[in-house]
């Protein structure tokens, strides 16, 4: 019995990595940066705890501006230079891994468009103040109505922006 290959080597394809370098560093990515991400447990107890609150029919957004003397600060860990981080509860209340990490995926990229358009308007009020901590918690409709996400999010952002203003100007 004689054994042979069934399959025969594929063409090698030149790679230039000087230009794959120069064409992914135009290719931004679409995510949330790190740096406007909120990580810290205090961090998201004492936003939580400590801010405003708006709700909606799929996420509730917590929102406070923080001192400098924050959990985060107080244990060490260096602020980015982001003026606004973003953190995201999603519950089991919501639906299995697949769908809680669906509607975080979602939400992250819906933040990251509201901080763009942030940053291309004028900005509000409550940016100028300093570092803004937000908490968006995902209720189960976020998985069972995706399309009314976005939308609920804008507005519920825009009312927790608002009353942290009004908080601001006591």
């Amino acid at each position: 019995m004689v054994s042979a290959r069934g399959c025969v080597p594929a063409q090698d394809v030149q790679f230039f990595p000087h230009a794959a370098a120069r064409v992914a560093q135009s290719c931004r990515p679409s995510v949330l940066a790190a740096q406007a991400r909120l990580r810290s447990t205090a961090d998201f107890a004492s936003t939580v705890k400590r801010g405003v609150r708006a709700g909606g029919s799929t996420v509730v957004v917590h929102a406070r501006l923080a001192d400098t003397t924050s959990a985060s600060s107080a244990e060490g860990i260096t602020r980015p230079p982001a003026n606004t981080q973003v953190g995201f509860v999603v519950s089991k209340r919501v639906g299995n891994a697949v769908t809680r990490n669906r509607v975080k995926r979602r939400l992250r990229h819906m933040c990251r468009k509201l901080l763009a358009d942030e940053d291309a308007s004028s900005a509000t009020p409550a940016s100028q103040a300093g570092l803004r901590q937000i908490v968006v918690r995902a209720l189960p409709d976020a998985a069972k109505l995706p399309e009314l996400v976005e939308d609920d999010l804008a507005k519920t952002w825009s009312r927790a922006e608002k009353k942290l203003v009004a908080r601001q100007n006591r």
